[in-house]
C-alpha cells in the first residue's frame, strides 16, 4: 500500500488535483474561457504574493442589477450577460434570426434553452454554495475571500507576467466582470472544502482511505463501477463538414455489423479495429482501447444507463447527444487492475459522489426571473 493510503483522508492539495479533472453531468460539455483561465491558477508553481496588489473591482452599475435568482441567491447582470454571450453564437445557429416582436413561438424556445441551459454554470455556482451552506461552510470567510484574491494573483502572475492592465483587457474582451471571475474562483476552491468535508465526515460519502479495501471489495463486485469503450461519432469537425444523416447511418451499420459477431473476443477485436480505424477513415475520434472504469455522475445519465443495461462485451443502439453518436461496448472489470489503481477509482468515485449530489440540489435550484424572453432578447441585440 503507498504512503497516501495511510492517512485518514485525502490531503486538500490531492483533491485539488480531483477537482480539476472532475466530469459534469453531460457526456460532452462545452468549457467556459474563464473556468479555463481560472484553473491554472490551482496547478500554478511559487508566486510572489507581494509582486501584485489586486483589489476587487465594484460592478457598474448595469452590472449590479438584479436579473433573477438560484435559490436565495441573486443573479447578476454581469453572470447573465457573460453566460448568453459566452453561447450566442451557437444560440444564433439553433434559432436563426428570431422576432421578438409579440411573444413568437421561436423566441420563447429560444428563452427556454437559454433558462435550462445556458444558465447550467450559474446554477451550479450557486448549488455549491448552498451545499456548503448545509454542510456547515462558510462561503464568505476571510479566508475563502483571501484564497480568491491569491488566485486571481497567480493567474496574473503566471498568465500575464504580473501585468494587471492586461488580465483586465483579457476579461472585458471576453465579456467577464472582475466580479463573475472571482465568483468562479470563489466556487472551485469551496467544491475542494465541500469534497473534503464529505469524505472526511464520511456520512454522504462511503468509502475514502480509511476503509479502502472495503471500496476494492465494492469496486469488483458492484455494478456501480463499471468498465466500457466506445465508438465516438462527433457531428462537427474543426476542418470537415459532417453529413449527421450519413453518420448515424454508418454508425447504425457499425451496430449491425459487431453483433453478428458471435464470439465475445472477435467482438471485441473487431471494436477496438473500428475505434482505431476511424480517425483514418473520417476523423473520428478515438477511445481507450483498453476502456475506462466508471460509476455513476461521472459519463452523463445516457452513458451510464445504456452501459448498465449491457451485459459484458454487448453492443448498445446508437447513442445519440448534442455532440455526436457514441457505441458502446461493456467490458469485464479487471481485478489486478483495481486492486493496483485503487486510488485513483476511489478518487474518482469520491468525485462522482459530489457531482450526484450537485444534481439533487440542481433539481430543486433553477433561474427564476420576472422575463427571461426580454433578458435573452437584449443580449442577442446587442
Amino acid at each position: 500500500m503507498s504512503e497516501n493510503s495511510k492517512k485518514e483522508v485525502l490531503s486538500r492539495e490531492e483533491l485539488k488535483k480531483i477537482v480539476e479533472k472532475r466530469k459534469k453531468k453531460k457526456i460532452i460539455t462545452v468549457v467556459s474561457i474563464i473556468a479555463a483561465v481560472l484553473v491554472v491558477s490551482l496547478t500554478a508553481g511559487l508566486i510572489i504574493w507581494n509582486a501584485v496588489r489586486v483589489k476587487p473591482i465594484k460592478r457598474t452599475e448595469e452590472q449590479a442589477q438584479v436579473v433573477g435568482r438560484v435559490g436565495k441567491y441573486d443573479v447578476y447582470y454581469d453572470e447573465f450577460s457573460y453566460l448568453v454571450g459566452l453561447h450566442k453564437a451557437n444560440i444564433e445557429y439553433k434559432y436563426g434570426n428570431i422576432n421578438w416582436a409579440g411573444g413568437s413561438e421561436l423566441a420563447n424556445k429560444c428563452a427556454e434553452y437559454v433558462r435550462d441551459d445556458v444558465l447550467e454554470d450559474i446554477e451550479e455556482i450557486y448549488g455549491i454554495f448552498t451545499l456548503c451552506e448545509k454542510y456547515g461552510i462558510d462561503i464568505d470567510s476571510k479566508e475563502i475571500n483571501k484564497e480568491v484574491n491569491e488566485q486571481i494573483k497567480s493567474i496574473i502572475e503566471t498568465d500575464f507576467g504580473g501585468k494587471k492592465k492586461d488580465y483586465y483587457t483579457m476579461l472585458e474582451a471576453e465579456g467577464i466582470s472582475d466580479a463573475y471571475a472571482r465568483l468562479v474562483c470563489k466556487a472551485n476552491l469551496l467544491e475542494e472544502d465541500l469534497l473534503y468535508k464529505l469524505v472526511e465526515d464520511g456520512e454522504q460519502i462511503e468509502y475514502s482511505l480509511r476503509n479502502i479495501q472495503d471500496f476494492i471489495e465494492f469496486a469488483k463486485n458492484e455494478d456501480e463501477i463499471m468498465r466500457t469503450t466506445h465508438i465516438y461519432y462527433p457531428k462537427h469537425l474543426k476542418y470537415k463538414d459532417v453529413n449527421i444523416e450519413q453518420t448515424r447511418a454508418d454508425a447504425e451499420a457499425v451496430v449491425l455489423a459487431l453483433r453478428a459477431i458471435s464470439n465475445k473476443n472477435e467482438r471485441y477485436e473487431a471494436f477496438n479495429d473500428y475505434i482505431g480505424a476511424a480517425p483514418l477513415v473520417a476523423g473520428y475520434s478515438m477511445t481507450n482501447l483498453d476502456g475506462v472504469y466508471f460509476t455513476y455522475g461521472m459519463m452523463g445519465e445516457d452513458y451510464e444507463g445504456v452501459s448498465a443495461a449491457l451485459d459484458d462485451y454487448g453492443v448498445s443502439d446508437v447513442l445519440e447527444t448534442e455532440d455526436g453518436f457514441y457505441i458502446i461496448m461493456r467490458l469485464p472489470k479487471e481485478d489486478a487492475y483495481i486492486d493496483k489503481n485503487a486510488e485513483t477509482l476511489l478518487s474518482s468515485y469520491q468525485m462522482a459522489q459530489l457531482v450526484l449530489l450537485k444534481g439533487d440540489i440542481a433539481q430543486q435550484l433553477a433561474f427564476d426571473c420576472e422575463d427571461v424572453t426580454a433578458l435573452v432578447k437584449k443580449e442577442l441585440s446587442k
